[in-house]
């Protein structure tokens, strides 16, 4: 808000339907634009002041990119990496299993940027990834193809359900 006040428009990178993006919009004083591309970047208008902020559950090694893409194309670009440190550990978290499995279980919902960003992730290691909501949604079948299977969650999945999910993993062993 305060940068929108002096002037600033404000580059929000980040999902342009999200809560939190939103509400980051409504702080930038009409001065808002959601990004999720260096495409996107390349095709906005020259403006004189520009400040960056993150959704806080982005990928932060993609928000570096864009961050320094922003820095070329607007030097002078006020960055504000907003990421939480515990999202970006959860990433890396999922990123080192993804390693060390042959296939990854991402639970929590389907409409969830923080659980859907962690299923991208183990994709891109290369990792065949079944992001699912409940224990019903496994396919027993499809995972007993793999002999090591890694289990992680996004940030607002509850413990119980990470538990069940588990539970109903162990059946794939025998």
């Amino acid at each position: 808000k305060r940068h929108a006040q002096q002037g600033y428009a404000t580059l929000i990178w980040g999902d342009k339907d999200h809560a939190e993006v939103i509400g980051l919009l409504g702080y930038a004083g009409g001065k808002g634009i959601v990004l999720n591309s260096l495409e996107e970047l390349a095709s906005l208008p020259q403006v004189e002041k520009v400040c960056l902020v993150a959704q806080t559950t982005q990928d932060r090694h993609r928000f570096e990119a864009f961050a320094q893409a922003v820095q070329k194309n607007y030097p002078g670009a006020k960055i504000f990496n907003t990421i939480c440190e515990s999202t970006h550990r959860r990433q890396q978290e999922v990123l080192a299993l993804a390693q060390k499995v042959d296939a990854m279980v991402v639970v929590g919902g389907k409409g969830s940027g923080n659980t859907r960003r962690l299923a991208k992730i183990s994709e891109e290691a290369g990792v065949p990834t079944f992001h699912i909501e409940t224990e019903k949604d496994l396919d027993l079948k499809a995972l007993s193809a793999y002999p090591a299977i890694g289990i992680t969650a996004g940030a607002s999945t509850p413990t119980w359900l990470i538990a069940h999910v588990a539970e109903r993993l162990k059946a794939v062993e025998s």
